[in-house]
């Protein structure tokens, strides 16, 4: 989720657009901190206090304006996970349903790739931390399902939408880490 707010804060657009614009007191400059302690307690308060939604919905740039409500939801299941455990399968069903109400349009296209771009690097990271760490993982990167607008809704869609789970071994007991 940090690193979707981070692109849609700090760019402006596909192709690696940065955002020319100042955005003072960013919710990406404050979780980046070389002091692991600061950036860990940063991001606590941004799942946990309710100000910080209205925070990341302002500082998101205008071109990314129609994931916001992705970011919103995607924030309250995260915040959810504090007193109850949120599985990579509700993220991605998150992700799918989100996916599935944008336009098919090329604009979109390229926010749908960003996206799977995003997926792809939240996976390389949760592996490579796994693996710096000696924890035993399988991660995929996941196959989201293209959708048209006018397919929302229709069951028994023939697109891929298998994802591989995550489970961390350690010290003989599985448990689900944040990695991010």
């Amino acid at each position: 989720m940090t690193v979707f707010a981070y692109v849609c804060i700090k760019y402006s657009g596909p192709n690696s657009r940065e955002r020319q614009e100042s955005v003072p007191n960013s919710l990406p400059d404050s979780w980046s901190n070389l002091d692991l302690d600061v950036c860990k307690l940063r991001k606590v308060y941004f799942f946990a206090v309710s100000t910080e939604e209205a925070r990341l919905k302002k500082q998101f740039h205008p071109y990314f304006a129609k994931l916001i409500p992705l970011a919103k939801e995607w924030r309250a299941i995260l915040r959810d996970n504090m007193e109850t455990q949120v599985t990579f399968d509700s993220v991605i069903g998150l992700l799918e349903h989100h996916l599935a109400t944008l336009q098919d349009d090329e604009e979109h296209s390229s926010t749908n790739e960003d996206l799977r771009k995003a997926a792809e690097e939240l996976t390389r990271r949760m592996n490579k931390r796994a693996a710096e760490a000696g924890w035993s993982i399988a991660v995929s990167s996941p196959k989201l399902a293209k959708r048209k607008k006018h397919e929302v809704g229709v069951s028994g869609s023939d697109s891929d939408t298998s994802v591989t789970h995550a489970m961390v071994e350690s010290e003989g007991s599985d448990k689900i880490y944040d990695f991010d």
